[in-house]
């Protein structure tokens, strides 16, 4: 491909399931871009490449709104032929994953990072838009040390000052627990996924960390962050006050705005006792340069049905979401549609209160989802929305009861529900015995 609407093709950047990221010249002026795509040929069904094309403008209407030093700048979005796309800065830097893969920051870099991430998202939130996948990967950084955060397209524009969720889509180890829950979010989930960066930055670890997603989110929901880690740190006793309360698994407990955290942190970590001398500090000899292979814009590849994929390794997870539909950590792409994994609803007694006494059933691990195909009826032939839908997992690790919670249609309703008992999990645990799961809820959507 030589050309996408007025930019010339001159490289590419990532490569995903559903498009490719490019790097692109505008002729007029000479400015360099990057170029999220998205082709249609990759895209599945209609409703499925809808759901995405809605998603990349969505990208674009709530990063283009926002006009903030350390946000990518949105140039324009259009359409070429078949071929959706998105034009914006080119970031010439390493990411922050791939910084972190390479060993701990200094104290003082720290600081400068999260101080203009803070200032970043506090923009944000003060215009109505809540990011929702605040984590190492999309936050770019650039040889001067200039931060950039990226990759909006999962964000939600929020008119009234509270985001609503209907499912959870995001980086499960960053997201916060009304998030994993999808319950109605605004700024201080940003802040939470923040606060893990931040732990992550400080102590090489995240808080809560799982080999299953299922247990990872079950940590994230019901478990207090692991701060131990901090003991090891100089001032690990100043610190631990701060990540419990930036951490809380109730937002109204944790810090009123981002800079709030921040300033807390370097009211710690900075030696002149203030967040200025950390946003004002000259970090650029101390960011270790962008490896010669990676790509500024990478894409994550679609996770496969036939198996969960592991959680991200500490540090390395890479990439951004092409319109933030390329790569759910809560989806898999299946057939003609998207389904989401097992969620914790805020409806599922699992997201209530765990069990007594101490001990907790570990949750189901799905192992197998047979390929499942939207009806060829002409009865539903228009027709696309998300099946709500809520079910236990035996002994065996079967599906049963399962429940339609939210409807579309009698057609789509009845396939959902063939499709959750074709399904076979790991059972939960208890004691070292299989045991019955608790309510799980899950969309599946058309």
């Amino acid at each position: 491909m030589e050309k996408i609407g007025p930019y010339k093709i001159v490289g590419e950047l990532g490569r995903g399931g559903m498009g490719i990221v490019y790097r692109g010249v505008d002729p007029v002026i000479g400015r360099h871009v990057a170029i999220k795509t998205l082709r249609p040929e990759d895209m599945g069904e209609a409703g499925e490449r809808a759901t995405l094309g809605d998603r990349l403008l969505r990208e674009a209407r709530s990063a283009g709104m926002l006009s903030h030093p350390a946000i990518v700048t949105i140039y324009q979005a259009g359409q070429d032929g078949e071929i959706l796309y998105i034009a914006m800065e080119f970031i010439d830097g390493a990411n922050l994953a791939d910084i972190l893969a390479q060993g701990r920051l200094t104290s003082e870099v720290t600081l400068k990072i999260l101080k203009n991430a803070a200032d970043a998202l506090d923009y944000a939130h003060s215009k109505g838009v809540v990011h929702r996948d605040i984590k190492p990967g999309n936050l770019l950084l650039e040889p001067s040390g200039k931060i950039k955060i990226a990759d909006f397209g999962i964000a939600k524009l929020n008119q009234a000052g509270v985001t609503k969720t209907t499912s959870s889509v995001g980086s499960p180890a960053y997201m916060s627990p009304e998030h994993v829950r999808a319950q109605s979010i605004d700024g201080r989930a940003d802040q939470y996924s923040l606060g893990v960066v931040a732990y992550e930055m400080i102590t090489g670890r995240r808080p809560h960390d799982s080999e299953e997603l299922t247990s990872l989110v079950f940590k994230v929901v019901f478990e207090p962050p692991d701060l131990t880690l901090l003991d090891a740190h100089p001032k690990g006793s100043q610190l631990v006050p701060i990540f419990a309360k930036v951490l809380s698994k109730a937002a109204d407990d944790r810090y009123a705005t981002c800079v709030d955290f921040c300033d807390a942190l370097a009211g710690v970590l900075d030696e002149s006792g203030g967040a200025r001398a950390a946003q004002n500090a000259t970090v650029a000899a101390t960011i270790p340069e962008r490896p010669s292979h990676m790509a500024t814009v990478a894409v994550k590849n679609t996770p496969q049905p036939e198996s969960l994929p592991p959680p991200p390794a500490t540090g390395g997870q890479k990439g951004l979401l092409i319109g933030g539909g390329v790569a759910l950590a809560l989806a898999l792409a299946v057939g003609g549609y998207f389904a989401t994994r097992p969620e914790l609803t805020p409806q599922d007694p699992v997201s209530q209160n765990p069990p007594q006494g101490g001990a907790k059933p570990s949750l189901p691990v799905l192992i197998q989802q047979p390929q499942c195909v939207r009806p060829d009826d002409p009865a539903v032939a228009s027709v696309h929305g998300e099946v709500g839908l809520l079910y236990e997992v035996n002994e065996k690790g079967e599906v049963e009861n399962v429940d339609v919670k939210k409807p579309v249609h009698p057609v789509l309703d009845a396939r959902a529900k063939e499709c959750i008992q074709a399904w076979r999990f790991k059972p939960s645990t208890l004691n070292g015995k299989d045991v019955r799961s608790l309510k799980i809820g899950t969309d599946i959507t058309f």
